[in-house]
């Protein structure tokens, strides 16, 4: 009876530790992180620390703004689940033309993994678009392609973005 209560404890302590070290090292849990066309990547390349860069129209990093919110980041991830996906780039053309040579920044977000691998790429439009593009994945033909994806975002990404890419760019 006293062996079965030392197992219990133990089997309680190394779960309770493997949430603990889980928590504290990747922005997903493994239980419950689902790969979608927004998260393609495994859990584990959504490793912390992870943090995001502002970038201007040239696609060139603006030096000083690799921010380290956490909150922000999941907030990023939510309301890009949250938004509509439109499809593959290479399959709208209505908004190639309409959003062509209209890029005015956007943010590229980091993780440890890898030496800080870019896990996620988004190009804003600017504050009148209600669409952006972002790296991501679909099933086209079948097959799983890695590829640039339009998103209407939600309100509140808008809002986001708006708030932190205006005045930095």
């Amino acid at each position: 009876m006293r062996t079965k209560a030392v197992v219990v404890v133990l089997v309680f302590i190394i779960m309770f530790a493997a949430g603990i070290y889980i928590n504290n090292n990747f922005l997903f849990s493994p239980l419950t992180f689902k790969r979608d066309s927004i998260t393609y990547l495994p859990y584990n390349w959504y490793a912390k620390p992870m943090a995001y860069s502002y970038m201007n129209y040239d696609n060139e990093k603006i030096k000083g703004d690799n921010i380290n919110n956490e909150e922000e980041i999941k907030l990023i991830y939510k309301e890009l689940k949250k938004s509509r996906l439109l499809g593959p780039i290479q399959h709208i053309d209505i908004f190639k033309s309409q959003l062509e040579g209209r890029i005015q920044g956007g943010l590229y977000i980091n993780s440890s993994y890898s030496d800080g691998c870019t896990v996620t790429d988004l190009k804003w439009f600017g504050s009148n678009s209600d669409i952006c593009e972002i790296s991501g994945s679909l099933k086209l033909n079948g097959n799983d392609t890695t590829t640039n994806l339009y998103i209407k975002m939600t309100p509140e990404l808008k809002e986001f973005l708006n708030s932190k890419l205006s005045g930095k760019l």
